[in-house]
């Protein structure tokens, strides 16, 4: 999928959300790599599906097997606020530019 489609569909079913309100954990070590555990974790929690939509920034992005998207974050962390969903749109991981994930699922 090419990542002007990507960000169609995130723009048009991604939620706003008051960042506040949001359960933030730290993904990455001082080294600048993923905590593959953390942030592994924190996309079963609340993304159920085979591939997964990711977006880094509106010209970055693509649908990944769940097995790449861990290695997809980690070459493009830093370079935009990542936003992760399932084609399904239920559940949500944000990713900040300084390195915080937060994750939600809609009713």
């Amino acid at each position: 999928m090419n990542p002007r489609r990507v960000h169609e569909l995130m723009t048009a079913h991604f939620p706003q959300v008051e960042l506040v309100t949001l359960n933030w954990l730290n993904v990455l070590e001082a080294d600048g790599t993923i905590r593959k555990k953390v942030l592994d974790r924190l996309i079963d929690e609340f993304i159920h599906a085979d591939e997964i939509l990711v977006e880094v920034n509106r010209k970055l992005g693509d649908l990944k097997p769940r097995s790449q998207v861990i290695s997809y974050v980690q070459e493009h962390v830093g370079k935009g606020q990542m936003r992760i969903a399932g084609r399904d749109f239920h559940g949500y991981v944000l990713i900040g530019m300084n390195g915080v994930a937060a994750g939600w699922s809609s009713p």
